[in-house]
């Protein structure tokens, strides 16, 4: 009667043990089942394809581009791990990818001035014709060509040149005349018209060892340099002062900037003043003040001035554009870095991808500086020696929205 008793209350408490089993394993489920979908629910957003750091909780259009916003969802962590790609999705989108070099176009108190690169009118130098004659032959026929001092230019024919020449031949020959010093400043007065008009020692020596005139004349070059433009043709006819070339020496050449009255006024001929070509903005060349317009542009108001810069490295070419950095305090660090046009995404939010030392990819919110033809200067968002994506940054950032719904946040 006792066994029997305990056996039934064995099995009452087993029973109880068991229904609190049950209850518990199904009240969590519950618990668990009704957490995934409020925390579905709450994944579920819209973005834009192209800017993923716009979200809305409804539809409608983004406010940087107008693009519809699509709906995604997708596992918010709150941790940014970056985004990763397979080698034959980087191959396929074509990243490329560059390591960010230090050096800003200035600092925060400089200024950047919009400048030219001209020639040093100092440094010109115009080949013109010596005596009326004919060019018969031109020995530099194209701009750009490079010449050397003493270098043939051109040889023009001249009847006049004959007879200046048998004028001095005959001063020569009256030594066995008794003329004293008048024999002497004969033969002085022609050769000084021989060299006026353009021949050389050596060639006035030719002439008096020969003792033969000649009717065309080879002319060299006085200086070395870049041939400018050439004006006269061969077979043409030229006057005494015809310009037949130009040469100029860009070893140092000018770079003429605009300014307003009022900033002129700040600045002085020793003030720090630096140009930076556009071709190549991580290069900044020291500038020396030559010259200031002294009247106004009445049309814009504005003032021109003119700065020497030395460019025996040939960065800087007439015609070319440059910045100019004047006000600028050498103590204070520089203001951001350079990249390439096509790193950045632009819009009311620009943006560009940098790639992780773990080969991920993160995307950042930028501020932007000066932007030149192929460059961009980046104030804030990103540091010097980073690896910022130059090519393929638009596929990336498409295949990043359809990945993960754009859940990589922007940092600064």
């Amino acid at each position: 009667m006792k066994l029997l008793q305990k056996i039934k209350t064995v099995a009452i408490c087993l029973l109880v043990l068991v229904a609190f089993s049950r209850c518990d394993k199904t009240e969590p489920s519950q618990t668990d089942g009704s957490t995934e979908h409020a925390h579905a629910s709450a994944e579920e957003y819209y973005t834009c394809p192209m800017h993923p750091s716009v979200r809305s909780d409804g539809p409608g259009a983004c406010p940087v581009c107008n693009m519809s916003l699509v709906k995604v969802s997708g596992n918010q962590t709150g941790k940014d791990e970056g985004f990763r790609l397979t080698p034959w999705q980087r191959q396929l989108a074509n990243i490329e990818v560059q390591e960010i070099k230090s050096g800003g176009i200035g600092t925060a108190n400089a200024k950047v001035l919009t400048g030219e690169v001209i020639l040093n009118e100092n440094s010109v130098e115009a080949i013109t014709a010596r005596i009326p004659g004919r060019i018969d032959k031109l020995y530099i026929r194209s701009k750009g060509e490079q010449v050397k001092k003493g270098q043939p230019l051109y040889q023009i024919y001249s009847e006049q040149l004959v007879s200046v020449q048998n004028e001095y031949l005959l001063a020569l020959q009256q030594e066995g005349i008794n003329l004293g010093e008048l024999k002497s400043e004969f033969a002085n007065s022609s050769r000084q018209r021989l060299l006026l008009w353009g021949m050389t020692d050596s060639q006035i020596k030719n002439l008096r060892q020969s003792g033969k005139p000649s009717a065309t004349l080879t002319y060299f070059s006085p200086v070395s340099g870049t041939v400018m433009d050439v004006a006269a043709l061969e077979g043409s006819y030229v006057q005494e002062g015809t310009q037949i070339m130009r040469l100029a020496n860009l070893n140092s050449v000018w770079v003429q900037a605009q300014l307003y009255p009022h900033e002129l006024a700040q600045l002085n001929k020793e003030s720090d003043v630096r140009v930076i070509p556009e071709a190549n903005t991580k290069d900044t060349l020291k500038a020396e003040w030559v010259l200031t317009n002294p009247t106004i542009e009445t049309s814009q108001q504005i003032n021109l001035v003119t700065l020497k810069v030395d460019n025996k490295n040939g960065e800087l070419l007439p015609g070319q554009m440059a910045y100019v950095l004047t006000g600028n305090n050498k103590s204070q660090k520089s203001r951001g870095v350079f990249v390439p046009k096509s790193a950045v995404i632009p819009g009311q939010m620009p943006m560009l991808w940098i790639e992780n030392p773990d080969s991920t990819f993160q995307s950042r919110m930028i501020t932007l500086g000066i932007q030149t033809k192929d460059w961009v200067e980046v104030l804030d968002g990103i540091h010097a020696g980073e690896r910022v994506v130059v090519r393929g940054a638009y596929l990336l950032n498409s295949e990043f929205v359809l990945k993960s719904g754009g859940s990589n946040s922007h940092q600064h």
